[in-house]
């Protein structure tokens, strides 16, 4: 199974688990996911995780007056027939956002998002969508 495969696996999992109004998820898990999940919880989009033997535990942030996913996973775009984006690309996606969401992306310098991308003007392969 690919990288990007399994982590987009793991957020469809944390989507549907929120829009059932789920507070806890329980998923088998990978070391490319447990850097996902770091993201997912310094941006403040899931209350917490915490590691197991090949298993992670993770507690969703749920609303009390809708539940609605809070990450709108799209395929990967391929920009110019390229699996991944430069830095001028990512900088042109993210104007076009207008700044409303952010993307995940798969570096060298490990899973950042595209705000960090930006500052540290790298590109890299883009795993999902943040809106």
């Amino acid at each position: 199974m690919g990288k990007s495969i399994g982590i987009q696996k793991l957020i469809k999992s944390i989507e549907l688990s929120s829009k059932r109004g789920q507070d806890t998820l329980v998923y088998k898990t990978s070391s490319q996911q447990n850097e996902v999940l770091n993201l997912l919880y310094q941006q403040g989009l899931i209350k917490s995780y915490q590691e197991f033997p090949g298993i992670v535990v993770i507690k969703l942030k749920t609303s009390v007056t809708e539940y609605r996913p809070f990450i709108n996973i799209e395929k990967p775009k391929r920009i110019n027939h390229k699996k991944t984006v430069s830095f001028s690309d990512l900088t042109r996606l993210q104007r076009k956002d207008g700044g409303s969401s952010y993307y995940v992306l798969s570096t060298d310098k490990g899973i950042i998002t595209s705000f960090d991308a930006i500052t540290n003007n790298i590109g890299g392969k883009i795993l999902f969508k943040v809106s």
